[in-house]
């Protein structure tokens, strides 16, 4: 029934992996599908000071692809972006907290403006939207109290924080990964980061153990910074594997690495794309080809075609060269992202 799906999610120029595989997920969505129930597809973030980083667009189109192919297949499916506004303000001082729930709300706004752009049929949530309700706080207990009894959950969500933060994190009893949990323990699909598995596996645990669904997690290349060459990765273990943090333009400390919707000058993009060391081993980070898969997704959209990709075959393959890649990546960022979100940023 939901060929379409599984199509998209063996894409490998989007799609690192799925838990459980693409055929096993196809399989539990026909299930849900033939009990007459609503497809819940989504993906979430927390923001920063420093605006909003092009790389999100990836999972803005990737959680539209799905939701447009469960609906092809027959589904009834809601793909939603929920903006973590008062995760943002985790660990911020309290005289800041104005500030980043309004950024909250701009977000919330450019999000719209971006599916209207690009005629992706999101829903946008706000956390702040659910978070204090009686439902919500009445499932995060039920939550709590199945983790308090399994040490195993734990030891997952430490993972979820740098090192350095675990003991602040642990004072706080884990306040944000378990309100994550919480959050996307009653979703079907959810798209997110590698990292996000730190997350998606206790939610399985616990959701198994609560009655839920289980939740099925799509998992995309990770996001690095631009300007580098192959040194910076090789010295930087953490961020070859996982990259930074998408959606967090300050991740790392490299916001100057990074391209800030309607703040980074298109010469700067220029510059940080000619900068760029673009390597043909697959095992090594290639910031430009993921650029260049968010912009041939962008001019997929924007032409109304299906999302078909193959960029990363193709490059690895010898059919596209190096200096092609950064061709195509200078050209096609201006023509499929800069120009047409002008207006609304």
């Amino acid at each position: 029934m939901t060929g379409a799906l599984s199509k998209l999610l063996t894409q490998a120029s989007l799609v690192l992996a799925t838990v459980p595989s693409a055929s096993e997920s196809e399989q539990a969505i026909d299930e849900r599908i033939a009990e007459g129930n609503r497809i819940e597809v989504m993906y979430g973030e927390t923001y920063d000071v420093y605006g909003p980083v092009l790389d999100s667009l990836k999972y803005y189109f990737a959680v539209a692809a799905v939701g447009r192919a469960l609906a092809r297949s027959g589904a009834i499916a809601q793909p939603t972006i929920l903006i973590a506004d008062v995760a943002s303000c985790r660990n911020e001082p309290e005289e800041k907290h104005d500030e980043l729930m309004s950024l909250g709300a701009n977000r919330a706004r450019l999000v719209k403006s971006i599916s209207e752009t690009y005629s992706l049929g999101l829903d946008v949530l706000l956390m702040s939207e659910y978070l204090y309700s009686d439902a919500f706080q009445s499932r995060l207990s039920r939550i709590r109290s199945e983790a308090g009894q399994r040490s195993e959950i734990y030891e997952w969500v430490r993972q979820t924080v740098p090192a350095s933060k675990v003991k602040i994190e642990e004072e706080k009893d884990f306040a944000y990964a378990f309100e994550e949990i919480a959050t996307i323990i009653e979703y079907d699909i959810k798209v997110g980061p590698p990292r996000e598995k730190f997350y998606d596996e206790p939610t399985r645990m616990i959701g198994k153990a609560l009655g839920y669904k289980s939740l099925l997690s799509v998992y995309l290349h990770p996001t690095y910074p631009l300007g580098f060459s192959f040194d910076f990765f090789f010295a930087n273990e953490e961020i070859e594997q996982y990259g930074v943090t998408p959606y967090k333009a300050g991740s790392k400390g490299l916001m100057e690495h990074r391209i800030v919707l309607g703040q980074t000058p298109r010469n700067r993009v220029s510059t940080l794309i000619d900068q760029s060391f673009v390597s043909k081993k697959a095992s090594i980070p290639n910031p430009i080809l993921d650029l260049a898969v968010i912009i041939e997704m962008a001019r997929q959209w924007l032409e109304h075609e299906e999302i078909h990709l193959d960029l990363r075959e193709r490059f690895y393959g010898g059919g596209i060269s190096p200096k092609e890649l950064k061709e195509f990546t200078c050209d096609g960022i201006s023509r499929y992202i800069l120009d047409p979100i002008a207006s609304i940023i």
